[in-house]
């Protein structure tokens, strides 16, 4: 399991400037784990919780909006069928949530993503 976090102060940036819309830190929880299921084996299966947060305003276009923190939660698997060949799934934003990484700059709402992968 790892976890890391960053912060920093976004209170000298200067107002209804772009870098206003800067988030205030960063959490990221990652677990990674090898396990089998029935005939899957090796599977290799990991989990992502990502949170945001951002000052209490951003300024955006000369007024003031708020850009609310929010957090993801990520899963993803993978199978190896041969040394070069590789299966992966992963679900992003799994619970579906609504957010917003600039003002008005919606994210996609669950995605599932299937990958065919090989590497020689």
């Amino acid at each position: 399991m790892a976890f890391s976090k960053a912060f920093w102060d976004s209170s000298d940036i200067e107002p209804y400037s772009l870098n206003s819309r800067v988030p205030g830190g960063f959490a990221w929880i990652t677990r990674k784990r090898n396990c089998s299921i029935g005939l899957f084996e090796p599977l290799e299966e990991s989990s992502s919780i990502r949170h945001t947060s951002f000052p209490e305003e951003s300024s955006v276009s000369n007024s003031a909006i708020s850009i609310l923190s929010y957090a993801t939660v990520d899963l993803r698997a993978e199978y190896p069928f041969t040394k070069a060949w590789r299966a992966q799934a992963r679900i992003a934003n799994l619970f579906d949530r609504d957010y917003e990484t600039l003002a008005f700059f919606n994210q996609p709402g669950r995605s599932l993503f299937l990958t065919l992968r090989y590497q020689p």
